[in-house]
């Protein structure tokens, strides 16, 4: 999505509300998992620069969204996922996402409790158990 990005910002932000894209921002974004509050701030930065049609499919929540991962982890997976379902672009656009489990994910049913996304088709085994979603609208 770098690529998309206007040369002159000023027609999407004002000059006090223009989001750090410097090097240095870009360099902190590595591979280990340390980055990833900062990857999700930049993602929630770029978002609203992309393309005019951007479609994105992520699969296997199931597997991010584990009792076995770290509480951080998994509040870092509540925070990409309303990045990706609130943030909006300055003008009109087409954003569709994916997101796809076969087995629960309390992070989807938190982002649906939140309406941060919608979900087509929901089945939920009780109040104690997560959110299984079926289909996706």
């Amino acid at each position: 999505m770098l690529a998309f990005i206007q040369d002159n910002l000023s027609s999407v932000y004002d000059s006090e509300d223009l989001p750090d894209f410097s090097p240095a921002r870009i360099r902190r974004l590595t591979t280990n998992p340390n980055s990833l509050s900062d990857a999700i701030g930049f993602l929630k930065d770029i978002i609203p620069l992309g393309p005019p049609i951007l479609a994105c499919c992520i699969d296997g929540l199931r597997i991010l969204d584990s009792s076995e991962q770290s509480h951080w982890y998994q509040d870092c997976l509540e925070s990409f996922i309303e990045v990706i379902g609130t943030t909006k672009p300055p003008h009109p656009r087409i954003m569709k996402v994916w997101l796809s489990t076969d087995g629960n994910s309390e992070a989807l049913q938190v982002a649906v409790n939140a309406g941060w996304i919608e979900a087509d088709i929901t089945n939920s085994e009780g109040d104690a158990e997560p959110l299984e979603i079926d289909q996706w609208m």
